[in-house]
């Protein structure tokens, strides 16, 4: 998470982020995520659902995010509940809402 934000400052010329950055996190990174919140793609989820950043996504990218979140192997694997996707979609501040 700290390389992140450093490479954000980086990247932004010490601005950092406001909210006003707008990000695509595509389905890769969503699972990712979901599957391992400590590995490199949790922080990245983290700065969305925080509102950091603000997501670029589509009605089918959350429809991707729930499919396949929800398939047998994920659920038996990983322990992944639909209440469990629908809480990291909704999660605070509010749900993820798509803009294109």
């Amino acid at each position: 998470p700290e390389q992140i934000e450093r490479d954000i400052d980086a990247a932004t010329g010490g601005v950092g982020l406001s909210g006003a950055v707008l990000v695509v996190v595509d389905t890769n990174i969503w699972i990712s995520a979901a599957l391992s919140p400590q590995g490199y793609c949790g922080p990245i989820v983290d700065l969305v659902l925080s509102r950091r950043v603000t997501p670029v996504t589509c009605p089918s990218t959350l429809r991707e995010i729930t499919l396949v979140l929800t398939r047998p192997r994920f659920v038996e694997r990983y322990a992944i509940a639909p209440p469990d996707v629908a809480q990291l979609l909704t999660a605070p501040p509010g749900p993820l809402t798509p803009t294109a």
